[in-house]
């Protein structure tokens, strides 16, 4: 369990998080606007699609107007790689950087670090986050596949170790058997690990199931959207929200 500004994620429900997608300043901020008027938990910045993220001092800015706009909501901050489906083209140096600016400007309360890319290069970025009192979600992205179920898990196992407070897990799926190997790989990792926050998403329509039921199987957090996704298959959050209450109540 992870607690972020009172957010405890890891127990109950899956938390709301929305991300912010518009790819201009103003964009961004209304974004925010909205979601602190949600019943999203938290946000995230995909800080990959702000046209001007190759530069550390529009980032900075854009994060300290975002962080006002947001109130009380936690901040997620995140650079999705061109190598796991993003649109960052920086270098892996670069990133890092940005990663630990990002971290040491007191603007945000989860920092999203790709552990696998660039030869795990960022990973030098999880002990500087920390350090500053900013949770780490350790993530892996596959946008064109499902691993099967053992690599799923030792992914998983690798993220945890790195130490990421988080561990999180974003799969395509090529047919439905893929989603239940992904739930399965979850319930497994999370009966046997529980000490383990899992976040584990299967990504397009198909995958639907996997963003709504994940109280059921291990998964902490799932994503939803208002306008624009950030991702296939995100739902939007109302509905998503009204599916949680339903499956939640049923557990009694």
């Amino acid at each position: 369990m992870v607690d972020v500004k009172g957010i405890r994620i890891g127990t109950g429900k899956p938390k709301i998080c929305v991300p912010i997608v518009s790819r201009d300043a103003e964009g961004i901020v209304e974004s925010a606007k909205l979601i602190a008027m949600s019943q999203a938990d938290l946000a995230e910045w995909r800080a990959d699609l702000f046209e001007g993220h190759g530069d550390t001092d529009k980032v900075m800015e854009v994060l300290r107007r975002l962080r006002n706009a947001l109130g009380d909501k936690p901040l997620m901050f995140t650079l999705r790689s061109a190598q796991e489906g993003g649109g960052s083209n920086l270098s892996g140096e670069q990133a890092a950087r940005l990663l630990v600016n990002a971290a040491a400007s007191g603007n945000t309360d989860l920092l999203d670090i790709e552990i696998f890319s660039y030869g795990g290069l960022l990973r030098m970025a999880v002990d500087s986050a920390k350090g500053r009192g900013v949770s780490v979600v350790g993530s892996y992205h596959d946008f064109h596949k499902t691993p099967d179920k053992s690599e799923i898990i030792s992914r998983l196992v690798e993220i945890h170790a790195s130490g990421a407070d988080i561990s999180k897990i974003a799969v395509m799926p090529n047919s439905k058997r893929d989603v239940l190997d992904l739930l399965d790989a979850a319930l497994t990792l999370n009966e046997k690990n529980p000490e383990i926050t899992l976040v584990c998403i299967s990504m397009s329509g198909i995958g639907a199931l996997s963003r709504l039921t994940g109280e059921f199987f291990g998964s902490s957090l799932t994503f939803a959207a208002i306008g624009e996704g950030s991702a296939p298959g995100q739902i939007g959050i109302e509905s998503l929200a009204t599916v949680q209450d339903v499956l939640h109540s049923s557990l009694g």
